[in-house]
């Protein structure tokens, strides 16, 4: 099965429910979905900042680890839930070394990013760019149970180079370390093609459906809760002593 997912009010919520949902019935789940406000997503195992939000920037911890990176308004999010790492394309969950997870699960994203006329393309690591630019981050975890989460964050009408800003205003301290992001380093979906976030996000589940040989079928998510938001991004603080 495949869900398409945008507005959600829980993000957290959709994610746990569905980790958990692929680890019992071994159903994979697509969601892609576009969050409000000037957000900065934290990786699975940063240390928080030690103030909070300000000048209008909040920041969230996603499930999945890597980099930090802007996200919010002008940023479309894609969860991509497998029952494990080496699903659809093996049985064997090992069958894909780790190196080889990002490789094989992004294929749809750029599948989705061509059928946009955005000319996506996966050089290695965390990144996707466009001519050279960078266009999103992607990142994956495997949860205790197997179960494989990985997502990206794509630059619709912002771009990364919003970044070291955000940083600035919620962790003055520098507690989180990230790369220094000029403007021509990076670009959007906006810049290449334009379009709405919606067009988009559609063309993105094509993208997945053609590349994993799977049909979507749309589902509501907007019931799903129960998640300690603020326990989850409040993990890994440092001790007093």
């Amino acid at each position: 099965g495949c869900c398409i997912a945008v507005r959600v009010l829980s993000r957290l919520a959709c994610d746990r429910a569905l980790l958990a949902e692929a680890g019992r019935v071994g159903a994979g789940c697509l969601r892609v979905y576009d969050l409000t406000g000037r957000l900065v997503s934290l990786g699975r195992y940063h240390r928080p900042p030690e103030a909070g939000g300000q000048g209008g920037v909040a920041w969230l911890r996603r499930y999945s680890g890597g980099r930090a990176a802007p996200h919010g308004a002008g940023f479309l999010g894609v969860a991509l839930v497998m029952p494990h790492r080496s699903a659809p394309f093996a049985a064997d969950p090992l069958a894909l070394a780790p190196e080889q997870v990002l490789n094989r699960h992004v294929r749809g994203l750029l599948d989705g990013l061509r059928l946009a006329g955005v000319d996506a393309y996966y050089p290695g690591r965390d990144v996707v760019t466009v001519g050279g630019r960078v266009v999103a981050l992607v990142s994956f975890a495997v949860e205790p149970s197997g179960v494989l989460l990985f997502e990206a964050i794509l630059a619709v009408e912002e771009d990364f180079a919003c970044l070291p800003a955000r940083l600035d205003a919620i962790d003055p301290a520098g507690v989180v370390t990230a790369d220094l992001v000029s403007p021509d380093a990076v670009t959007s979906v906006a810049r290449v093609r334009g379009g709405g976030t919606e067009e988009l996000a559609g063309l993105l589940v094509r993208g997945y459906e053609a590349r994993m040989g799977m049909a979507a079928a749309p589902r509501d998510l907007t019931g799903v809760s129960g998640v300690d938001d603020a326990g989850w991004r409040a993990q890994r603080t440092r001790a007093p002593s």
